[in-house]
């Protein structure tokens, strides 16, 4: 009996692997960029650091999102493999048009312009 049911537990581990997705590698054919705005899609896929016949796996996927993120040009960002084409959704960050500060009375702007960080025409 107890034969019996270590057999029948390999087999049912043996069956549960080979269900598991498989992390294969794949070829990227095409590589489709949905939601880009101001950026073009080679410029997206230079920071990837994936281009069109090269082959990727789970690992570079994943390296890639995370490049794209380091940017900081991105609010959102997801990748899709499927077929041979890497499809890239991206959400861009608004970019700063024009600072202009109000109330100010005591304080010149250009003072105010010094203390912070932001400039017009950055993300």
């Amino acid at each position: 009996m107890k034969k019996f049911a270590l057999g029948f537990s390999v087999l049912s581990l043996t069956a549960f692997l080979f269900t598991l997705p498989a992390f294969a590698q794949q070829r990227v054919e095409d590589i489709k960029v949905v939601g880009a705005e101001r950026l073009e899609v080679d410029t997206i896929s230079s920071y990837m650091n994936i281009s069109r016949g090269q082959t990727v796996d789970q690992v570079a996927i994943d390296n890639a999102l995370h490049s794209l993120f380091q940017t900081g040009l991105f609010a959102d960002a997801r990748i899709r493999s499927e077929n041979g084409v890497l499809t890239v959704y991206v959400k861009e960050n608004p970019i700063i048009n024009q600072i202009a500060f109000e109330g100010n009375k005591r304080i010149e702007d250009d003072e105010l312009l010094a203390e912070i960080s932001l400039r017009p025409r950055q993300v």
